[in-house]
């Protein structure tokens, strides 16, 4: 034992988020969780263990509304049919999911989240946002537009990251804000 040593310098943190290691939620508390992804009581959950902060999965529904889920249709994980993007709020506020113990979560826009949840300025938020490359500009206008609104209704300017596949999307949200924290999910390392 006399000659094991620690290693300090394996130990050291060098990093762009000033040296500090940071601890993610991936849709709240993931998909193993007895709730799911996008589910206020698994992003709740991430919060109040102390996480610095989470990804959600953000539509757009028909009639502007953000709402928070990953799977492209409804059915896929739900009691509803069809598609986000082709309903309105309406439609989709009393939308359960349907696996067991999912019963009681129900689909939620992200204002609400965002209202009932006390977010402090010290939780990292990042927005993967549902924009497909075939989008129309309405589509894709309208969607960054409620985006933006809700990033500043809740200051989250500088304490968010926005994701999406479509470049037009993202470069929308540059021109209205240049401190906005963007990245391309592209399908492959070329992209």
């Amino acid at each position: 034992f006399s000659g094991c040593k620690k290693d300090e310098s394996l130990w050291e943190i060098k990093n762009l988020n000033n040296n500090t290691i940071s601890a993610f939620g991936h849709g709240g508390m993931g998909i193993l969780y007895r709730y799911p992804m996008n589910s206020i009581q698994s992003l709740n959950h991430t919060l109040a263990l102390g996480a610095d902060g989470t990804e959600f999965d953000i539509e757009l529904s028909r009639d502007g509304q953000l709402v928070l889920y990953h799977s492209v249709n409804l059915e896929d994980e739900t009691n509803g049919k069809g598609k986000i993007r082709n309903k309105n709020w309406d439609e989709l506020k009393n939308v359960k999911y349907h696996l067991p113990y999912w019963d009681r979560a129900k689909l939620i826009l992200a204002e609400d989240f965002f209202s009932h949840t006390g977010i402090d300025s010290k939780r990292i938020f990042t927005f993967d946002c549902k924009v497909e490359s075939r989008d129309d500009a309405d589509y894709i206008s309208t969607f960054s537009n409620a985006l933006y609104q809700l990033i500043q209704k809740f200051h989250l300017e500088e304490t968010s990251f926005i994701e999406s596949y479509n470049l037009i999307f993202l470069k929308q949200l540059q021109s209205k804000d240049s401190r906005l924290k963007l990245f391309v999910h592209s399908s492959t390392y070329t992209d």
